[in-house]
């Protein structure tokens, strides 16, 4: 047997065996550890093949050698890997008993209830307006011919609002999780608004057109699910859900597919199942393999790309080439295709460990994975022991960003494009509950409530109470 094979089956095996050491319950985590494994099998089989998807004229003739197959990307996965592992079991180490103790009262008060049903109500009906509107303004990729380019172009260079469809609508359906979820008996109008959002985001994700944008909307609703989860063990009902929301899933993605590649259904098949393995692992081997040993070390710099969209977010910077992702640049230099905002080229995953390695290479892959590790297990902690509120939903927002970064890397991309859209919905849900708690009607005082003084006649013996304004207790 081929010693990297085994190599890499050690790897896995040894990754998931840290894991199960530290007793975590079902979360996010364990999505952000199955795709990052998917991805080390995906560049195993790359390293172990061919590959095929370089031009080779984009080379000099001192550069052949390059694409020659390689198993150096597999052993920097590998490692970075095993230093995200270690950073999870470091993190639960530093607080053993915290990761031991039961979870937070998770009861909330109807009058909670009530608060957040009204301020949801007030906040949610502007987002689902914009976000709602200015999508089918901008033209919906799922009932356009050429959804597979408009996809890429329907948020492209527009400001925070426009994106409220594919990131403020699931912040909505997350505020309202947690109270729901969170009530021992959760209030009906609550659970109808709750329900609203939900098939709101679930429709909009399927008719964005991406083959994955029903995956997106549930990867909301499932981390939602695991977080507030009373028990530490998986309801039974899990497994009978779990597989019709597979099979919904995959058919959904596979019309999304033919739709948008304009292929038969066996090739679309054929085409999800390489995008599930070899596809996703052809940013990160592109950079170690090609892209760095061209282009160098980046020395912190990778992210400076998406810094200055953020600020073009803003409109402090004009939209220019020099605001390309990793995953696009690492794409335009593979196709030799010059740089261009008005060409589309499908950006690569690069994973976390791409952004590291594009930086500071291996060290920078140890470090970043030990510190993404920390960071997981602090966000899982603390998301598990808050108390249903704003804070709990800002936390499984979080967490599923880490799901999204595990998957396509970029972290100022992940701030740029998502955090910052349904930051403005946690904002303005902030301020109005503000509101609501300063200037509402506020309970009075008992301190300042009339007390009754009682006084019996000689002559029938009845009492006569007389009201008085005043301290309890003194006369």
């Amino acid at each position: 047997m081929d010693f990297n094979l085994i190599l890499t089956l050690f790897t896995l095996l040894l990754f998931w065996a840290l894991l199960f050491a530290v007793r975590l319950r079902l979360s996010f985590i364990h999505i952000m550890s199955f795709i990052l494994s998917q991805n080390l099998v995906g560049i195993y089989l790359l390293g172990a093949s061919q590959p095929i998807f370089v031009p080779a004229h984009n080379f000099e003739a001192s550069q052949q050698s390059l694409l020659q197959q390689s198993f150096l990307p597999v052993h920097i996965f590998e490692a970075g890997l095993l230093a995200f592992a270690i950073g999870i079991v470091g993190g639960v180490l530093m607080h053993p008993r915290r990761y031991r103790q039961t979870l937070a009262n998770m009861d909330v008060s109807l009058v909670q209830q009530s608060n957040a049903f009204w301020v949801l109500l007030i906040v949610g009906v502007p987002v689902l307006t914009l976000g709602i509107m200015l999508f089918v303004l901008n033209g919906v990729p799922f009932l356009s011919e050429n959804a597979n380019e408009l996809r890429f172009t329907i948020t492209e260079g527009n400001g925070v609002f426009w994106r409220l469809q594919e990131f403020g609508i699931p912040m909505l359906v997350v505020l309202a999780g947690v109270y729901v979820f969170g009530a021992k008996k959760p209030l009906g109008s609550l659970k109808i608004l709750f329900f609203v959002f939900l098939a709101t985001m679930l429709v909009t994700s399927v008719m964005r057109g991406h083959k994955g944008g029903l995956l997106y909307g549930l990867y909301w609703v499932v981390v939602l699910v695991l977080v507030t989860n009373r028990t530490k063990t998986v309801p039974k009902k899990w497994f009978v859900v779990a597989p019709i929301l597979l099979v919904f899933s995959c058919g959904i993605i596979l019309i999304a597919t033919q739709r948008g590649l304009d292929l038969s259904t066996q090739q679309a098949t054929q085409w999800l199942v390489e995008r599930v393995t070899i596809l996703e692992a052809q940013g990160f081997y592109s950079i170690v393999q090609y892209y760095v040993p061209a282009q160098g070390f980046q020395y912190g710099l990778g992210q400076w790309p998406s810094i200055l969209a953020l600020l073009a977010t803003f409109r402090l910077l004009p939209r220019g080439t020099d605001q390309l992702e990793l995953g696009t640049q690492v794409s335009h230099y593979l196709t030799g295709i010059p740089p261009s905002l008005d060409t589309l080229v499908f950006p690569l995953t690069v994973t976390p460990f791409g952004d590291f390695y594009v930086d500071f290479g291996v060290p920078g892959v140890v470090i970043g994975g030990i510190l993404l590790g920390l960071f997981a297990a602090w966000l899982y902690r603390t998301a598990i022991l808050a108390t249903p509120s704003l804070w709990k939903a800002v936390l499984i927002a979080l967490q599923v960003e880490m799901v999204l970064y595990a998957s396509r890397g970029s972290l100022f991309g992940r701030v740029n494009n998502e955090i910052l859209s349904w930051s403005v919905v946690v904002a303005a849900y902030f301020c109005v509950y503000w509101l609501f708690r300063n200037f509402a009607a506020r309970p009075v005082n008992p301190l300042r409530l009339p007390t009754a003084t009682y006084a019996t006649t000689e002559d029938s013996g009845e009492q006569h109470s007389n009201a008085s304004v005043g301290t309890p207790g003194k006369g």
